[in-house]
This record gives structure tokens, C-alpha cells and sequence, in this order.
């Protein structure tokens, strides 16, 4: 499933604002190997700053579905390493930052992701709201976006 444009514009949108830099919006979400094989997929990805941000989206989050997330995004710079997809290539050595999007998100597993295993999350309320690890911000706090759902 791609991110919905709503999702996909309030990530975009706080990861500028979080890295104070332009965003690009990476066309392909599909890798393949070189028999051209898909290998692995993601829901949407943005490149900002020599960071790759991979962003897995579901309708409802669990510490499975996290658990995959982090493991597929452990197994990123090998697949990286095998593709034969030119763009992909270009992220080579680029600092992978997993990005979990549901619109049912447990409050103790966003922490978890969050604090424990810095992911950044995105989830509803009345607006998208995203969280970030400290180590990625430049200031302390939640960034919420501007955009009403």
C-alpha cells in the first residue's frame, strides 16, 4: 500500500521542517535484484539530506508489524548491494531512519518506537502527527503538521 497524499505530504513536510532542507520524494518504491525480481518494497521513501527515510504504512500497528520493519530496514543496505535498480544504487552509505505510519497507533508503541528503537512515527488524530528520536531533531518536542484531516 503507498502512503495516502495526506500521510505522504505531512512526512514530507516534517522532515523538512525537522532537517531544515529540502525533500526529495523517491519515485521508486520497488527494488529488484538482477534477474529483475522484486526484493523489497516500502510504502514511501524520501531522501533529505543524505538520509533515507522508509516509510512502512498500515491501518493498524503492532509490535509485530514493527518488528518486520525493523528487520527489512537491517536488511536495506544488503539489498541495496545486490539491486540492480541504478536509482536505488544512489543510496548506497546514505544513514537508513525508519518511518512507521498507521492510523491506529498504540500510545506505548509509538514510544517504544520512538525512544527505544528510533523510528520516527507518523499516526492520526485530528491532524498527522509525527514524533521524532532525539537524536533527529533540532529542537525538543513533538512537530505536529498544519494539516487537517
Amino acid at each position: 500500500m503507498a502512503l495516502e497524499d495526506e500521510t505522504k505530504l505531512a512526512v514530507a513536510n516534517i522532515i523538512k521542517k525537522m532537517l531544515k532542507s529540502p525533500v526529495i520524494d523517491f519515485s521508486n518504491r520497488v527494488m529488484h535484484d538482477q534477474t529483475g525480481q522484486p526484493i523489497m518494497e516500502w510504502d514511501g521513501i524520501f531522501i533529505c539530506c543524505n538520509k533515507v527515510f522508509l516509510c512502512e504504512s498500515k491501518h493498524k500497528m503492532t509490535e509485530e508489524k514493527i518488528a518486520t520493519l525493523v528487520k527489512r530496514l537491517g536488511e536495506f543496505p544488503n539489498k541495496l548491494e545486490v539491486t540492480k535498480d541504478f536509482k536505488f544504487k544512489k543510496l548506497l552509505g546514505m544513514e537508513c531512519i525508519g518511518v512507521a505510519c498507521a492510523t491506529l497507533f498504540p500510545e506505548e508503541l509509538r514510544q517504544k518506537c520512538v525512544d527505544e528503537l528510533g523510528l520516527v512515527v507518523a499516526y492520526r488524530r485530528c491532524r498527522i502527527v509525527s514524533k521524532y528520536p532525539q537524536k533527529y531533531m533540532d529542537v525538543n518536542g513533538i512537530i505536529i503538521t498544519n494539516i487537517s484531516l
